[in-house]
């Protein structure tokens, strides 16, 4: 995962396993201080349409990444993924930021607008201000 400016990095692992990708989403943050201190999840994403959706909108961002980003070999190194300048995708084009694409894509689903606005004191990064809250919706009443 890449971590970026809120160390938004998912914690998602993907393992192409053949023909049978497999996807675990969870809160592990495997570090050995944590080991003793915490209890971490993961846990398998077993929906194919599901674990499509997962691997295009969280986990296309960052494997475009050719900064940040290292790929873990079958024989435990790591190396810098390849330049692809013909194949990039679509979100990577308008944003390098994973926290920006997420907070646009969940904006756009939910009907709220992201705002992009300048940025204040001298940051490199831009301010991002959410759109309306939601309106409360009335629960239904259920005849007892």
């Amino acid at each position: 995962s890449i971590v970026d400016r809120f160390l938004e990095h998912s914690r998602i692992i993907y393992f192409e396993n053949g023909c049978q990708p497999e996807v675990f989403v969870g809160s592990a943050d495997w570090m050995p201080r944590n080991f003793l201190r915490r209890i971490e999840v993961v846990f398998p994403i077993e929906d194919g349409i599901l674990r499509e959706r997962v691997k295009r909108e969280l986990l296309e961002v960052p494997l475009a990444d050719n900064v940040k980003a290292r790929l873990l070999r079958p024989d435990g190194s790591y190396h810098r993924p390849a330049v692809k300048r013909a194949r990039r995708c679509a979100a990577v084009k308008w944003s390098s930021s994973s926290w920006r694409f997420i907070v646009t894509t969940a904006s756009s689903q939910s009907g709220l607008e992201a705002k992009q606005v300048r940025s204040t004191r001298g940051s490199n990064w831009p301010a991002i201000r959410s759109g309306s809250k939601p309106r409360f919706c009335e629960l239904p009443t259920f005849p007892f």
